[in-house]
């Protein structure tokens, strides 16, 4: 869980993205929109399926910052609600469980 807060802890990303990536987290329906982010990944632990997020994630800022052509702001973004959809439930999840 650490290397997850530490890679969410160095993201650096426009304030307009994030926005638009806060906006759309009541919209999120991990059900759904996770296969379709994270595909073969989905069998992997919350924390595998957030290390895939973050690396597709990555890989759309690069695309952005390079400014190809390939680059999706809305693709983006998706990643971008997932990942704090995610983390938030991983983190509510956490702090839920019973002290030993």
């Amino acid at each position: 869980m650490r290397h997850i807060e530490l890679r969410l802890n160095t993201l650096k990303r426009p304030k307009l993205i994030l926005e638009a990536a806060r906006n759309g987290l009541a919209g999120y329906d991990p059900g759904r929109h996770l296969p379709a982010l994270i595909g073969r990944s989905l069998h992997r632990s919350k924390i595998g399926q957030l290390d895939c997020l973050l690396d597709m994630e990555e890989t759309y800022n690069r695309l952005r910052k390079e400014k190809r052509a390939e680059y999706s702001p809305a693709r983006h973004i998706r990643y971008l609600i997932a990942i704090i959809a995610e983390y938030t439930n991983l983190k509510k999840t956490k702090d839920q469980r019973p002290m030993p």
